[in-house]
């Protein structure tokens, strides 16, 4: 009895897996991009509508690059969502505007960026 007992705690112990496999991204410079793709399969998974949005802006200068996930949350609400890696915040945009979301994002975030372009990942 006591060999069962043993085996099967080893045998559970041996199966444990990360909760979040893609965590390593979060500790990764200019990780956006397959952070944002986890986020858009991760929502997928459980039924809601998100799609990855890259834009650029300038800074200091230089044009810059990022990637967020937008998703509309509760499902069947016109709620939109924008996740990276600071979290996620409301954006008040149309889902099919990358433009908007990614201008409103950053306004919601507090950062006055000009957005210069924008686009889906899927498109």
């Amino acid at each position: 009895m006591k060999k069962i007992f043993l085996l099967l705690v080893l045998g559970l112990a041996s199966c444990s897996t990360p909760r979040n496999p893609e965590s390593w991204m979060a500790f990764e410079r200019n990780a956006c991009l397959p952070t944002a793709i986890a986020m858009q399969a991760g929502l997928q998974r459980q039924g809601i509508e998100s799609r990855v949005v890259r834009y650029a802006y300038h800074r200091q200068g230089a044009v810059v690059g990022h990637a967020a996930t937008a998703y509309l949350f509760p499902p069947g609400e016109n709620k939109l969502w924008v996740y990276d890696f600071e979290g996620s915040t409301r954006a008040r945009a149309y889902f099919s505007d990358a433009l908007g979301i990614a201008s409103q994002a950053e306004i919601a975030r507090g950062r006055n960026r000009s957005i210069i372009q924008a686009e889906f990942l899927d498109q």
